[in-house]
């Protein structure tokens, strides 16, 4: 599990950077608000990152709830009172919530990439405006972007999702998102 439950100084936390990382959370363990990252580095340089915009909806894309922004699509949030809710101060339950992420992907390299999507409830994901369906490869060239859009509808238990790509020799690495 990732260090998103423990508030900055925790022993069972790890040392937290002053600035957005995987996850973008605040110490007590809720997502950074897009517009607060924003704020604090500036819209310019806030461009220039690799970030994948979230969007929380309550239910299956039916009310949104609140924007954030991560550089990659990894997380397991679990089930234990006060985790299983991806940010509980913005209404987003621990159950029957679903998540969209937009943003770009730079292939490393030429070639047939295989994207898989690991996790616990139901997913997609569209690459370059085609819908990818399970283990069917996509042709990318190396050095372009492409649009990308993760879905993700969680239900009930532990909520978690892996995304993360194969080609060549490299094998499961997890997909993070280029510059916007």
């Amino acid at each position: 599990r990732d260090n998103c439950r423990f508030p900055w100084g925790h022993p069972d936390g790890l040392a937290e950077p002053t600035v957005p990382f995987h996850g973008v959370i605040y110490p007590d363990g809720h997502p950074w608000d897009v517009e607060e990252v924003k704020a604090m580095m500036g819209e310019e340089k806030f461009n220039k990152l690799g970030l994948f915009e979230v969007t929380y909806y309550e239910g299956e894309f039916a009310k949104e709830l609140k924007k954030s922004v991560t550089p990659f699509i990894e997380f397991n949030l679990g089930d234990e009172p006060g985790t299983g809710s991806p940010d509980a101060s913005a209404g987003i339950p621990k159950d029957n919530f679903s998540i969209r992420w937009t943003g770009n992907f730079i292939a490393p390299e030429s070639g047939e990439f295989t994207f898989s999507l690991r996790g616990d409830g139901r997913s997609s994901m569209e690459i370059g405006g085609k819908e990818l369906l399970a283990a069917e490869p996509a042709k990318l060239e190396k050095g372009k972007s492409y649009p990308v859009t993760v879905e993700y509808v969680h239900e009930k238990g532990d909520a978690k999702l892996r995304v993360v790509w194969s080609v060549k020799g490299k094998v499961n690495e997890v997909m993070r998102a280029g510059q916007r």
